[in-house]
């Protein structure tokens, strides 16, 4: 029993330390008013519909701390410094025998954005930092990952980005009992399949096609997440990809060097984070 709760508090860690490191590389490197979905999707509505089964409605995992749903929070910080509410201050800290960089989030514009998913997160966010000390984006990643807590909790974040979906006509939704259950589940059939494919295409594009990461950045950062997050959630068996790439493109050697490029691994993105840490320490002695 301890052993596996020392190995579910290992994974935790590992997920939310790449998870970070990888939204701090998005931060340093592109400008944020690049980063326009196809017809304005912002980025959490898009990985929401990736995440979302066409064909069933259903969103698997939704309910739960999972991978998937901190993803969600994830892409909902990368709308929100979008949309000019939030911002990162990185700041370069002493931890006894080695320093780090550590990013704070910062609420600078509190101010409703219309979208119910990333209201929830601006108020939580706003709401944490109004009664308690400011908090590293690890931090937050690191509390959603282990259920929330009383401001912001993944599975709300989740369900309130599927609801300015239904909002906007993209996605419906329906309660389904279970016989005499007081029990009942909540699907979320497609109403306009036009945003999916959209998102499903610019996908396509930039691993099947010419355009470069630079040219569309917020194709590049949705693969990061989706490849991350689906891998980590299902252990290597990624079913969103699955969804956006058929079986005999994804075992093609030019997809899969495509892939490679574009997503760098845990540990080569951990490897360029320890480079930049230390050139940056060698910068700051000078």
């Amino acid at each position: 029993m301890a052993e596996g709760a020392a190995i579910y508090v290992a994974l935790i860690e590992w997920f939310t330390e790449t998870l970070e490191i990888m939204l701090q590389d998005i931060f340093s490197r592109t400008e944020l008013s690049t980063i326009h979905g196809p017809s304005n999707i912002p980025l959490s509505e898009a990985f929401a519909l990736l995440w979302h089964n066409k064909e069933t409605g259903d969103v698997k995992g939704r309910k739960s701390a999972d991978e998937l749903s901190v993803a969600m929070f994830a892409t909902t910080i990368v709308d929100l410094m979008v949309s000019e509410r939030l911002s990162v201050e990185t700041v370069r800290e002493k931890h006894w025998i080695f320093s780090s960089d550590d990013s704070y989030l910062q609420v600078i514009n509190p101010a409703p954005t219309d979208a119910a998913g990333l209201d929830m997160v601006l108020q939580g966010i706003a709401a944490y930092t109004a009664k308690q000390k400011k908090r590293t984006l690890r931090g937050w990643l690191r509390d959603l990952a282990y259920g929330g807590n009383k401001e912001l909790r993944p599975k709300e974040v989740t369900n309130a980005v599927l609801d300015t979906l239904v909002a906007k006509g993209v996605l419906g939704k329906e309660e389904h009992k279970r016989g005499i259950s007081i029990f009942s589940t909540i699907t979320y059939p497609t109403m306009d399949p036009a945003p999916r494919q959209a998102v499903v295409d610019v996908l396509r594009n930039i691993v099947l096609g010419d355009v470069t990461p630079e040219a569309d950045p917020f194709a590049h950062i949705l693969l990061l997440i989706v490849k991350f997050s689906g891998d980590a959630a299902s252990m290597g068996s990624n079913f969103i990809l699955e969804r956006v790439f058929t079986k005999e493109e994804r075992n093609a050697d030019e997809f899969k060097q495509k892939m490679k490029t574009l997503c760098p691994s845990p540990s080569e993105l951990k490897k360029q984070r320890k480079a930049a840490d230390k050139e940056a320490a060698v910068s700051a002695d000078k």
